[in-house]
């Protein structure tokens, strides 16, 4: 028996009865690699392109050279085979998120950057199909700056930010003026590093993950960082193992739906119900269809528009740290699932 059906024996007869439900899936498609070695990527944002969905592109951050003299980093975009087709230069960027106007007509996004301290705004050109910079940084004032999410509230359509950082540090910031000013609106902190972090806009209710604590849930209703709640632990026999990164929200258009959690200690992705919290199951990606699976994934994203053959459901996409082909080491890339296929596996759930 190999070592990791073995593994996978523990997980399903000792493990599975503690912790909950797991499964795997495999990956459809993965994105070319980094061209830097070592921790050079790290978080994912999905630009859906309205008018053809199956030429939408997958943004990453490309955070880190790794050597000496230090290259260029920025912007990495792909198209939905895994090509990459565009490099914006730019900054450190860490994580990112996107979020569109009312009529779905443009676009903001948000990227943090690690070094400076700052937080870039940018679009997509329609015509090109490229990421552009059209607005000057932003200091957030934000100690060891990771992440960023955006929030827009739906009563009033403005648009806000969370950015967080390695040591606690939270900020909440609206955009006014055509995107031209940032207003800081107001601070937190939690008691030790933070870097994910997603929206849930409809029902205003962000999340942030603290490495190495959990899930927090803090309500935006009031505009405010406050208060928060711990709804999901990190820790021996409960559903993340530290560090806990990456974030990402699944609505099922019925008010229900699925906030996924990247649980990096452990090589799995946490999924909780977007409503009571409560844990329905964990998964990892497996090597199969000629792809090798994930481990220690930072960013995750995922989008349920039919993105057209390949991604009819949407698609499900996470970074992976140690990214191999042929018993060959490769840079780092990213992971492309079907997101039918996470969906048709919580669905069984529910009847098994």
């Amino acid at each position: 028996m190999s070592t990791w059906m073995i593994l996978e024996w523990i997980k399903t007869v000792l493990l599975v009865p503690l912790l909950g439900s797991y499964f795997v899936v495999a990956p459809g498609l993965e994105t070319e690699p980094s061209p830097y070695p070592g921790d050079s990527i790290d978080d994912i944002a999905i630009w859906v392109n309205q008018a053809e969905p199956s030429k939408s592109l997958i943004l990453t951050t490309l955070k880190a050279s790794n050597q000496q003299p230090v290259k260029e980093t920025g912007i990495l975009v792909y198209s939905l085979d895994g090509r990459q087709v565009q490099f914006l230069a730019g900054g450190t960027p860490n994580n990112i998120d996107i979020r569109y106007t009312a009529d779905r007509k443009s676009e903001v996004i948000a990227v943090s950057h690690w070094f400076s301290g700052n937080v870039t705004l940018h679009h997509i050109d329609h015509r090109t199909l490229k990421i552009v910079a059209g607005h000057q940084p932003f200091a957030t004032g934000t100690p060891r700056l990771a992440g960023v999410c955006l929030y827009q509230a739906p009563t009033t359509g403005l648009i806000y930010y969370i950015v967080t950082g390695k040591d606690g540090d939270l900020a909440l910031f609206q955009i006014e003026d055509g995107y031209e000013n940032h207003k800081l609106i107001s601070r937190f902190k939690l008691d030790s590093a933070t870097e994910g972090c997603v929206v849930d806009d409809t029902n205003q209710v962000l999340y942030i993950a603290e490495e190495s604590t959990g899930v927090w849930q803090f309500d935006l209703a009031s505009a405010q960082l406050q208060a928060p709640r711990l709804i999901v632990q990190a820790g021996f026999l409960k559903p993340l193992t530290s560090d806990v990164e990456g974030l990402t929200l699944y609505d099922d258009g019925d008010s229900g739906g699925y906030l996924l959690i990247s649980s990096q200690g452990n090589d799995e992705y946490a999924v909780i119900d977007r409503n009571t919290h409560k844990h329905i199951a964990n998964f990892s990606i497996i090597t199969a269809n000629g792809i090798d699976g994930t481990s220690h994934t930072d960013g995750i994203d995922l989008t349920n528009v039919d993105l057209g053959p390949d991604f009819p459901g949407g698609v499900f996409i996470a970074q992976d740290d140690n990214n191999t082909a042929d018993n060959k080491q490769l840079y780092q890339n990213l992971k492309l699932v079907p997101l039918n296929e996470i969906l048709h596996k919580l669905n069984k759930l529910k009847y098994d």
